[in-house]
């Protein structure tokens, strides 16, 4: 089946850590959108298959309109990161923000809404 993926430097890079099987994926496309509901509207249509996070596709697969199937191999990973500026000494606010956002996300986790392994 035909891939769709969305325009390098929107989404594409938050698909997968390995920068040479990325370039493969978007290689290999036939179909580069500029939007997230662009790429679904392809789907929907009918004009190819994505490799995605479910959160892009998440009414629809709750809808049944698309189903997804897990990539066994090869094994796709990515790594998000928590940044600050080096330079910039830690206030108060921006400590407890950091908090909040680790406390967030490790409580979407932990109810199964965004799939993942923690690190840290």
């Amino acid at each position: 089946m035909p891939l769709i993926t969305l325009l390098h430097g929107l989404s594409s890079r938050a698909l997968l850590d390995d920068p040479v099987l990325l370039k493969r994926l978007e290689a290999n496309a036939i179909l580069h959108l500029n939007s997230i509901s662009g790429m679904t509207g392809a789907l929907l249509a009918g004009l190819g298959c994505a490799i995605a996070t479910q959160l892009f596709v998440k009414e629809q697969l709750q809808a049944g309109t698309l189903i997804a199937r897990e990539v066994i191999q090869p094994k796709l990973t990515r790594t998000l990161y928590l940044c600050r500026l080096r330079n910039r000494p830690m206030t108060y606010v921006m400590e407890e923000m950091r908090r909040l956002m680790l406390a967030l996300i490790a409580e979407q986790v932990g109810q199964g809404a965004w799939q993942a392994k923690l690190l840290i």
